[in-house]
């Protein structure tokens, strides 16, 4: 309930500050407020599944005629939880950000598929993991609360919940400290590299790359720098055009589209 009613006053707070003016520090508030929801969601999951061992290690002290005490969660609180969660996911896209950078395995840009995506709501939760895990905890509570004279069950159902809170806390966290470093993801760096080699094996005036720095930002739109060596008198609008038609798919560089990728290049004469 608390990650997602972050995740909520995460898309309040970006839809409240949001100018073009402010396109960049919208974007890293996001950033840090997602990473932020992320690691609690971690120290949640690790709280739960220490109380839950030490809960069950516990129950060896009972007496063999005790069994234990009842466990006994008001429906009334796991239906609110239920609705909740529902709304947010429906009504206002919870997650679906970070859905698309866990869930993205090409270099398109995941923002441009969420542009473009026409996915019904339904089809959209059903793809939502942060969602679909939320619903699967409230199934939990319901569980428990309907079986409470199954021995341990609460436990299980609190181990369970407390994983499934690692897996996908731990990638989430993983992915958005990347993109507060900036840190080069493998694929587009291979893709630009490529691109640049063809297009000095096809034409003389491009001598080599000299640096690239490629990284994504909050809705994964991948911006790169790149620094190229030309040969002198080189025709440099020509080898500018030729290099952003050459990376064109692997940053996604579409003019005409919002949230497509950023491309900067500064073209160096050897001398």
């Amino acid at each position: 309930m608390l990650f997602d009613a972050f995740g909520i006053l995460n898309v309040f707070v970006s839809s409240v500050i949001h100018t073009d003016l402010k396109m960049k520090s919208v974007q890293r508030f996001e950033t840090l407020f997602g990473l932020f929801n992320a690691i609690f969601l971690l120290f949640i999951g690790m709280n739960m599944l220490k109380e839950s061992l030490e809960h069950m290690m516990l129950e060896n002290d009972h007496h063999s005629g005790d069994h234990g005490a009842v466990v006994r969660i008001p429906l009334f609180w796991a239906i609110i939880a239920l609705g909740a969660t529902l709304i947010s996911s429906l009504g206002y896209q919870n997650h679906k950000q970070f859905c698309l950078l866990l869930n993205s395995n090409s270099l398109t840009s995941t923002q441009s598929a969420f542009g473009r995506s026409d996915s019904s709501k339904l089809a959209t939760l059903a793809q939502n993991q942060f969602t679909l895990t939320s619903l699967g905890c409230v199934v939990g509570v319901f569980l428990v609360a309907l079986f409470p004279h199954v021995d341990a069950l609460d436990k299980v159902v609190a181990i369970a919940q407390s994983l499934a809170m690692f897996i996908l806390g731990g990638p989430l966290t993983k992915v958005l400290g990347m993109i507060l470093l900036q840190t080069t993801p493998s694929k587009a760096l291979e893709g630009v590299e490529e691109g640049i080699r063809q297009l000095s094996a096809s034409n003389p005036a491009i001598l080599r790359m000299e640096r690239a720095h490629v990284w994504t930002n909050t809705h994964g739109q991948l911006i790169g720098t790149l620094i190229v060596s030309v040969a002198k008198g080189a025709d440099e609008q020509a080898i500018l055009a030729s290099i952003h038609q050459r990376l064109h798919g692997s940053l996604d560089l579409d003019a005409q589209s919002e949230g497509t990728g950023e491309l900067t290049v500064q073209l160096v004469q050897s001398h």
